[in-house]
């Protein structure tokens, strides 16, 4: 027996990188979420420790905020995007290894 009124999702976790294909996906997920009622978590995952070795000339401060710079950009057009829909998102930059992270949050949704 099918239940028409069951919503398939009820929480979607979307991870973006800020890219115009992690915006696709963004925008289907949302899409989803305004459907089906679901609540949002969308994560950009910065992976310092790809960056730890490598020789660089300015401090790793300022690359680092760099980095955090870019994913809150990233989630601020995520932002828009939701609010487009009338879709609450909640959103965090996060910092470590992007699968682990992805997985650590789908976990926890």
């Amino acid at each position: 027996m099918v239940h028409v009124n069951m919503p398939l999702y009820d929480r979607i976790l979307v991870p973006t990188d800020g890219s115009d294909e992690g915006e696709l996906a963004v925008c289907h997920a949302l899409d989803l979420a305004a459907v089906h009622g679901a609540s949002v978590r969308a994560i950009y995952v910065v992976d310092t420790a790809r960056y730890a070795g490598m020789p660089m000339e300015t401090t790793w401060e300022g690359v680092g905020d760099l980095l955090y710079d870019d994913g809150e950009a990233a989630l601020e057009t995520v932002r828009e995007l939701a609010a487009d829909r009338g879709v609450d998102v909640e959103t965090a930059v996060v910092d470590g290894s992007p699968s682990r992270e992805i997985i650590t949050h789908a976990e926890e949704a």
